[in-house]
């Protein structure tokens, strides 16, 4: 089954996870969290489309652009590594999970 993604906004915190159905997402992210269904009250559940997934890019906040030497400014954006797209992301998809996070 083809994977969906879904923005779990709890302003301003924000959780993206992958899975097949909304379900599926909400299952795996109150599991996850170690809640209960209720934990999810005042969230934001929305279905991000497909056809935007190749703008969303997941950063690796550990991993800044340099300031100098030899590297791709293709590889960098907002002054951090850029990671995978949620359109790679989706491509490899396996199992539910969360694949970014504004938490930290």
């Amino acid at each position: 089954m083809k994977p969906k993604i879904f923005e779990f906004n709890f302003n301003p915190e924000k959780d993206w996870v992958i899975a097949t159905g909304l379900e599926e997402a909400k299952s795996f992210y109150v599991d996850h969290i170690g809640g209960i269904e209720s934990d999810l009250d005042g969230c934001e559940i929305t279905e991000i489309p497909e056809y935007k997934w190749s703008d969303l890019t997941i950063f690796d906040p550990d991993d800044t652009e340099p300031e100098k030497g030899e590297y791709s400014e293709d590889d960098y954006a907002c002054g951090y590594k850029i990671i995978a797209t949620f359109k790679e992301i989706a491509s490899k998809y396996t199992s539910p999970d969360i694949i970014a996070t504004t938490e930290y």
